[in-house]
């Protein structure tokens, strides 16, 4: 039997329950390009819980302004990700 390389690790990433472990990895590292430097520099904690994506600021007027672009946020952090991970977002 033949494999293809890639399928073989998306089945061993799956059977080891790895790929939420991967996101947040992926999504932590990538922050400041998603997100942008000024963003970045004030962002204390951002992580993934399931499809709930969260992000904790140090700025009260960054907070609002990124509640205003919360499907922006959404739809760059999945295209990221390369899957429709995040289905909500919280910003503290």
């Amino acid at each position: 039997n033949q494999y293809i390389v890639a399928e073989v690790l998306r089945q061993l990433i799956d059977k080891f329950k790895l790929r939420s472990r991967m996101n947040s990895e992926t999504l932590i590292a990538a922050w400041p390009e998603i997100a942008g430097k000024l963003v970045a520099r004030h962002t204390k904690n951002v992580y993934l819980d399931g499809p709930v994506l969260y992000i904790e600021v140090d700025e009260p007027a960054l907070r609002n302004e990124l509640i205003y672009m919360q499907t922006d946020i959404i739809k760059a952090v999945n295209k990221r990700l390369h899957d429709e991970v995040v289905e909500k977002l919280i910003i503290r």
